[in-house]
């Protein structure tokens, strides 16, 4: 493969050539992609938690792939083999299912008059509204925007869900101990580390190291979102968090 790169000094290297294992990069591609499969199922299962909604109230969700990126016969196999996983479980919970995911392909046509994946829901408004005229409204000028990442401790080398995306802003939540100067925050953008089986060596978690002035003994380090991707951590006795009476100065994080 002949690409075009620059070096550390910024002078452009054309035609710079590298040799690929098809095979290998075959099996990372289909590792990437199982992983972005699996972070769906597991996104759709907060999503059922965090609104306390029961399976067992709905008859079937309907999943409809979409982007060119769907036409990947992998996308496909990774979708069935999880929806096969899932089905299993909930038959293991005791819930009878029939059927219960759908999985619709993506569209696809070079014919102006048909939609395709990306037109489908375009269109589809357009012919379910009455007069043809679409008002748009974006939720995030009025609602606020929610918290970017899953936060988490580190247990037998495998990620332990703390702190997950729907945390209200400026709620204080119990994180460790204060025994130590220097803990380890990890966090993560992906919903399948909610499932606490991942380990914290997984490329999808990241790691920041913070720090308290002085131990405390019956203490704790609390955590509270602020925006998006800010938090602050402060140290606090239980009884006294609420209170607002701290061990120690508020202090912020950027992820």
């Amino acid at each position: 493969l002949e690409i075009n790169l620059f070096n550390a000094q910024g002078n452009e290297q054309a035609s710079f050539e590298l040799d690929i294992d098809a095979e290998q990069m075959k099996e990372i591609l289909y590792e990437r992609i199982k992983r972005g499969v699996v972070n769906f199922f597991e996104s759709l299962r907060l999503a059922f938690s965090n609104q306390q909604l029961k399976l067992h109230t709905i008859n079937t969700i309907q999943i409809f792939l979409a982007g060119n990126s769907s036409k990947s016969p992998w996308v496909t196999e990774l979708f069935e083999i999880e929806m096969m996983r899932v089905s299993a479980e909930m038959q293991e919970k005791g819930i009878e299912i029939d059927d219960f995911f759908t999985l619709h392909p993506c569209l696809s046509s070079d014919q102006l008059d048909k939609p395709n994946g990306k037109t489908g829901v375009a269109y589809g408004l357009i012919e379910t509204s009455p007069d043809g005229v679409i008002l748009v409204i974006d939720h995030n000028v009025k609602e606020e925007i929610a918290f970017k990442y899953y936060l988490g401790r580190e247990r037998k080398k495998k990620y332990k869900l703390i702190m997950d995306r729907h945390a209200p802003y400026h709620q204080w939540l119990q994180f460790i101990d204060a025994s130590r100067t220097d803990f380890k925050l990890f966090y993560s953008s992906t919903a399948a580390i909610s499932t606490n089986n991942v380990r914290t060596s997984d490329p999808s978690i990241q790691l920041r190291r913070l720090r308290i002035e002085q131990t405390h003994e019956n203490a704790h380090v609390y955590l509270r979102p602020i925006s998006p991707s800010e938090i602050e951590y402060v140290v606090a006795h239980r009884n006294d968090i609420e209170n607002q009476t701290y061990l120690s100065e508020i202090k912020k994080v950027s992820l």
